[in-house]
């Protein structure tokens, strides 16, 4: 049995449909791996969110050598810069207070370790792919977010005092959770392509032409062209468009707007972001738009992010056009 007071402990699964239950397994076969005491013995603090800290750091180290992409070199700096930053803070939260460190104490808020997990995430989501690097990026960002939302749950004075995720999947807030993963999943399709190009090159042609001495005839000679080759542009996704890691920061911060407890509805912040993040994120889609898939996914996203962030701004929680009624209302009629 897990000690119900131990941040590092293991949630209880809940329990649901065919799909959550299978979902339960897979992170309850996850935590049995990852709370293996004689893992979390060879971690300072025992924290998940220490190793999920190395491997980043490694990632960023691995980014360096010729041939390897990475996050680019003033990311890689502001990353390891906020890597020590959260590092510290789950040092001191497992008892070992690092005198000797000093921190402002904006820094030193709860609610870092988690928005740094969310920096994170959003670089793996942008490097994504089957290499060491992407795939390094991507078991940080898993082990950081698990750890910071477990321990967001298990003490809410942090994190929790302000969000509940389980809040993000009812009613129309789960419209806007909805709209977020479609905008997210559209990044993966194609946006447009780039432009090709023309570079000169010689050809060896037989004409009728000029020696140099006055004196015409047939022969072989090189010719010079500028445009004598072509290199068709390449497809590109909604991750390799401008600014595209802001928009998918705003994707986020939305999940969160919608997670955000009763109580803080009524802040003017509150109010004011959804519409502010939707204008931006149009504008961004507007000026990105293309002629590919992932355009209209992307639109059909923020549309469905509107529905439902106008109808929680109105006071309706729940509703007939709310993302559970629309399922249940499809399942009907599939099943006539």
């Amino acid at each position: 049995m897990s000690d119900p007071s131990d941040p590092n402990a293991a949630l209880p699964a809940p329990s649901g449909s065919a799909a959550e239950q299978v979902v339960t397994r897979v992170v309850q076969g996850f935590e049995r791996t990852i709370e293996n005491a004689e893992v979390l013995d060879r971690i300072p603090g025992r924290s998940v969110s220490l190793a999920g800290l190395g491997l980043m750091a490694l990632a960023i180290v691995l980014s360096l050598l010729p041939m390897v992409s990475g996050i680019g070199p003033l990311w890689s700096l502001l990353m390891l810069a906020g890597g020590a930053v959260a590092a510290v803070g789950e040092l001191r939260a497992a008892g070992k207070p690092l005198k000797s460190v000093r921190l402002p104490a904006s820094l030193q808020n709860p609610l870092v370790a988690p928005a740094f997990a969310a920096l994170v995430a959003l670089h793996a989501f942008q490097l994504l792919r089957l290499e060491m690097v992407p795939l390094l990026w991507l078991c940080a960002a898993v082990l950081l977010g698990w750890d910071q939302a477990r321990k967001a749950r298990l003490a809410p004075e942090g994190f929790g005092r302000r969000f509940d995720l389980a809040l993000a999947r009812r009613g129309y807030r789960g419209n806007v959770t909805a709209g977020v993963v479609l905008c997210l999943t559209s990044l993966f399709f194609t946006w447009g392509a780039s432009s090709g190009y023309f570079t000169g090159g010689y050809s060896y042609n037989y004409a009728y032409r000029s020696d140099g001495s006055g004196n015409y005839g047939y022969g072989y000679a090189y010719d010079y062209s500028p445009t004598q080759y072509y290199w068709p542009g390449w497809e590109m996704s909604g991750r390799n468009q401008s600014f595209a890691i802001f928009a998918e920061a705003l994707l986020l911060a939305l999940v969160l707007w919608a997670a955000t407890r009763r109580d803080g509805q009524g802040s003017r912040a509150f109010r004011v972001f959804a519409p502010a993040a939707g204008l931006f994120l149009f504008a961004w889609w507007w000026m990105n738009a293309g002629s590919g898939a992932g355009v209209w996914i992307f639109f059909l996203g923020l549309a469905a992010i509107g529905s439902g962030a106008y109808r929680i701004l109105r006071g309706e929680e729940e509703g007939p056009y709310d993302v559970a009624h629309l399922v249940a209302r499809g399942r009907g009629l599939v099943g006539r």
